[in-house]
């Protein structure tokens, strides 16, 4: 059967398929436009910004008659007559049987529609031949709560002038980029901080911080570092072994007035306190890691990088929750940093523990400072961090105002640094001093 002769010169425009990106930056920070946002785990970041978009495209061709799902178009647009790429998702008919409407996807939005027919016209190669200007993404590490909206970004968003930069992480078996989404408050007169987008969605309580327990496979030729132990009845009966890759993230606050309390200072420029607001938190972490509570706990049987774990330096001390850093030998060869305190030690697997599930439902409480604005004259002296703690008062409570919030990316791992103006009610600014 032949096809009618407006079918066959449209057929070829009609198989011209829109090619997904394939030159998303990973790993990166990179500017970005939300073009559309759904919730959490539904947003649609533009990233290219080099290539034409199809509203400055133009086209003759005759509204479709019929359509199928699956194939790409152009709507044109009911008010502006713009041209908008698309890809049918569904076709509504009359009661006799004719297409009379579309439910699109706009593939350089990422929002939906349902257009009547007059509306969607086919696409030729040329129009096509770009690929989407979205990209689907997850914010990372949150899931939506039931306040979710659409109406979330613009929540966050109603007081300022905002622009978005994120870093595109893995991309999932649908397609979905894992992003970490942040936002810079651009309004005029206002010092520009980056906020994580993730943090400011767990505060409103549009979002929860997901959490999801990762096992370590064990490989055919581990052996095990120690016998599992209990202090009070001998060799415990040897069971599976999780061991702890990741844990709640930090939440870092916004711009204001906070109380931290220091816990451990390298130099002016990397130093590390709690908030004064997660001291319930500690006071339930040290009830955990007491003598009392920890003793028969399981010797960390796999040493993994990245791990976490609890450090007891002896069996009648309190524990450490730790992250295993480096592993140089298995005496005194393995670096741990403290995670709630920022101090790294060296120690020996004997030293290890398995933690346990409620240890780990707790985010790291140590988070990571630098002065705003001070710089050494070359490197710092020992002379100058003995000053900054004598001035801090190390373990004592301060003020600081924060001024604004640095992501670095190193080995891919990610590491915050709250950037503060540190406040004494009798001498000032710390950092003028």
């Amino acid at each position: 059967m032949m096809l009618p002769r407006y079918r066959k010169e449209t057929f070829h425009e009609l198989s011209a398929v829109i090619p997904e990106p394939t030159d998303v930056p990973t790993g990166v920070s990179v500017p970005v436009v939300v073009t559309y946002y759904g919730s959490p785990i539904r947003v649609f970041l533009k990233y290219n910004f080099a290539c034409e978009h199809a509203e400055n495209w133009v086209t003759n061709a005759s509204h479709l008659y019929s359509v199928h799902v699956g194939m790409f178009c152009v709507v044109v647009s009911e008010t502006c007559e713009k041209l908008h790429r698309a890809q049918v998702t569904d076709v509504h008919s009359d009661q006799n049987g004719i297409q009379v409407a579309a439910e699109v996807f706009y593939v350089d939005r990422g929002d939906v529609d349902i257009v009547g027919l007059d509306c969607v016209l086919p696409i030729d190669e040329h129009i096509a031949s770009s690929p989407y200007l979205t990209v689907q993404c997850c914010i990372r590490k949150v899931r939506p709560t039931s306040q979710s909206s659409r109406q979330d970004l613009y929540e966050l968003t109603k007081d300022g002038t905002f622009m978005y930069e994120a870093i595109f992480h893995g991309v999932s078996e649908a397609g979905v980029y894992d992003v970490d989404l942040f936002m810079i408050d651009t309004t005029a007169g206002k010092s520009l901080e980056r906020r994580n987008v993730a943090d400011m969605l767990v505060q409103r309580g549009f979002a929860t911080f997901l959490l999801y327990p990762i096992k370590a496979i064990t490989p055919r030729t581990a052996k095990p570092i120690d016998e599992p132990f209990d202090e009070h009845g001998g060799t415990a009966q040897p069971s599976a072994q999780e061991v702890v890759l990741l844990l709640p993230p930090p939440v870092v606050p916004s711009i204001g007035l906070v109380d931290v309390s220091i816990t451990h200072i390298l130099t002016p420029d990397h130093w590390y306190a709690q908030l004064a607001a997660s001291e319930m938190q500690m006071k339930s972490i040290e009830k955990l890691l007491s003598p009392t509570r920890i003793n028969g706990a399981r010797k960390l049987q796999e040493l993994c990088k990245g791990a976490f774990c609890v450090y007891r330096k002896a069996p009648s001390t309190v524990g450490f929750r730790a992250r295993i850093e480096d592993i140089v030998a298995c005496d005194e060869g393995i670096l741990l940093s403290l995670i709630d305190y920022g101090e790294e030690v060296s120690t020996k697997a004997t030293c290890l523990y398995a933690m346990d599930t409620e240890l780990s439902e707790y985010p790291p409480l140590a988070l990571r400072f630098q002065l705003h604005n001070i710089r050494p004259w070359g490197v710092w002296t020992e002379a100058a961090a003995f000053k900054f703690k004598r001035l801090v008062k190390l373990n004592g409570s301060i003020s600081a105002a924060i001024s604004a919030q640095v992501i670095s990316i190193t080995g891919g791992d990610e590491s915050r640094i709250v950037t503060v103006n540190l406040l004494d009610e009798s001498v000032g600014n710390l950092g003028e001093i």
